[in-house]
């Protein structure tokens, strides 16, 4: 699988230079080469235009105004398509816009690197800035193309004359490029709307799950019927196109819960990109016609209040809640929708020494006090008295410059769940007890 390479290695290279040359293309060898086997007064476009099968490719570049470019001194790599290529394409270039026509074709070359077949390596960015993803596993296989003839030397360069026009890829062609076969599944078991969602234009930023990713959650999977299939990919979708080094602290995916909101995921980046605390990027910005994709070792389930206090770090909460009397884990998991004002584990400390002389029932009672019965997202609280799981007591809202809780600070706003929203408070509730 083209993906498993990439997870060993970003720049795998072969042992040895396939065997990719096909007798029908011919290089015209009558043009001056150095000792090296390179021409020593062609370029890229002077080889092309004397070699018969390259004709369409030629017109095209100049067309585009591309021939200068590609002219140039410098290093690029060109995957060149043949006359036949361009045939089974079925358009009329001439029918294209100079500006699509070029950004065709310059999905077609790398910059400022002269690859050969030896140095494959299993993705780049091409001059369109789109991602190129290619497989050395039999021959040369770039996107859906074979190398079939390989390493022609230019001055400012080197071709690869191929059988397919590369296309630029939408983020479905990415996933089947990619190898990712457990993905490119699931989106088709899932609604109909998924593929067209992610084959149509727009800007999103896609965690794809490896293969392996998919079968560690196998045992759950098998128990998802369509919506609940495409609730799960859904989650994996944001809409706004977010490279790596641009990753914010929190965010809200294409999933949509009760509340009407999207479901929040949780992201660290102090070493890499982590998301909700267990799912790593192990292959970043995989650039698409409509978005960007990054390859991820876990499937992302999505969470409820729970499972996003885990993701917070919200340690101190968590430890309250399982020192509590009765279920309060089951409450907060439940599936009616609530607002949760969740104490930081430095509010929790504050309160160390009040805290170290409850019960278990008390602690409960406190817990249910951070609780309210409703969805209320950050924008729709309004100053009053709201109440809460806690019976006949309520919690004091004043929207003044922020949100303010029984005088405690909201710090963190629309952390939205699949059973709620929760908002992180800088200190502990305490209720009537």
């Amino acid at each position: 699988m083209l993906f498993t390479g990439i997870l060993l290695s970003l720049a795998c290279t072969t042992d040895e230079t396939p065997d990719t040359t096909d007798d029908d293309v011919v290089v015209d060898e009558t043009l001056p080469t150095d000792d090296t086997g390179a021409t020593d007064e062609a370029n890229i476009v002077e080889i092309a235009a004397a070699t018969p099968e390259l004709s369409t490719l030629v017109d095209a570049v100049v067309a585009a105004g591309l021939d200068e470019t590609l002219s140039s001194d410098g290093d690029f790599t060109v995957f060149a398509p043949t006359n036949e290529a361009f045939e089974a394409l079925g358009v009329d270039l001439n029918t294209l816009e100079p500006d699509v026509l070029a950004e065709i074709l310059t999905y077609h070359v790398i910059a400022g690197a002269r690859v050969d077949s030896g140095s494959i390596p299993a993705i780049a960015d091409s001059v369109a800035d789109y991602t190129l993803f290619f497989d050395t596993t039999d021959g040369v296989m770039v996107n859906d193309a074979a190398v079939i003839q390989a390493d022609v030397e230019a001055t400012n360069g080197i071709v690869h004359v191929i059988d397919t026009v590369l296309l630029p890829p939408t983020i479905v062609d990415a996933a089947v490029y990619g190898g990712l076969n457990e993905l490119v599944g699931a989106v088709t078991a899932a609604d109909p709307a998924v593929v067209e969602l992610l084959s149509s234009p727009g800007d999103y930023t896609v965690f794809a799950p490896t293969d392996d990713a998919f079968v560690a959650i196998a045992d759950v999977a098998s128990t998802l019927d369509q919506a609940a299939l495409t609730g799960v990919l859904s989650y994996h979708v944001f809409p706004a196109r977010v490279p790596s080094d641009a990753v914010p602290p929190m965010a809200d995916s294409a999933l949509i819960n009760d509340g009407g909101y999207g479901v929040t995921a949780l992201f660290d980046t102090s070493d890499g990109v982590v998301i909700n605390g267990y799912s790593t990027v192990v292959i970043a910005d995989i650039k698409t016609t409509n978005g960007i994709v990054h390859v991820v070792d876990s499937v992302l389930l999505p969470p409820n209040i729970v499972d996003h206090a885990v993701a917070a770090g919200l340690t101190s909460l968590l430890d309250t809640v399982a020192a509590a009397n009765g279920d309060v884990a089951g409450s907060l998991s439940g599936a009616s929708s609530k607002t949760v004002f969740a104490p930081t584990n430095d509010a929790f400390a504050d309160i160390a020494d009040v805290a170290g002389t409850l019960t278990e029932n008390q602690l409960r009672k406190v817990l249910l006090y951070h609780v309210v019965p409703a969805y209320a997202a950050s924008g729709d609280v309004a100053t009053g008295s709201v109440p809460t799981f806690l019976d006949d007591q309520t919690l004091d809202v004043v929207v003044d410059g922020g949100v303010f809780v029984n005088g405690a600070e909201v710090v963190v706003a629309d952390v939205h769940a699949t059973n709620g929203v929760v908002h992180i408070v800088d200190a502990v509730l305490i209720p009537q007890l």
